[in-house]
């Protein structure tokens, strides 16, 4: 039986083989006109999350989605649709994003 020091030296490197050598974290959308998500806000009710609203990957990543344009950055796992914590509604996570006429 492995013990838990054993576990934790281990893990990186099956990680590093799951992930594999070319693999980049998701790039992180710093730019001005989202700093504040601003240009962010669920389709349904209109909500807009702030910088640390976070959210829960299935592999347990907790994690702003819009900061990754929904990409886990623990298991790269590309999230089709996002809840929206106001009014518990999933949506396209695509559709959370405003265009330049929305902001009109």
């Amino acid at each position: 039986m492995l013990s838990v020091l054993s576990v934790a030296l281990l893990a990186p490197l099956v990680v590093g083989f799951v992930r594999g050598s070319n693999w980049t974290p998701p790039e992180i959308r710093l730019d001005e006109d989202d700093k504040d998500f601003s240009g962010i806000r669920c389709p349904v009710c209109q909500w807009r999350p702030k910088r640390n609203d976070v959210w829960m990957c299935d592999c347990g990543e907790i994690w702003n989605t819009f900061m990754t344009r929904g990409e886990c950055p623990g298991c790269q796992k590309r999230w089709k649709s996002t809840n929206c914590p106001q009014c518990d509604t999933w949506s396209e996570h695509d559709a959370w994003y405003e265009t330049p006429q929305d902001r009109r």
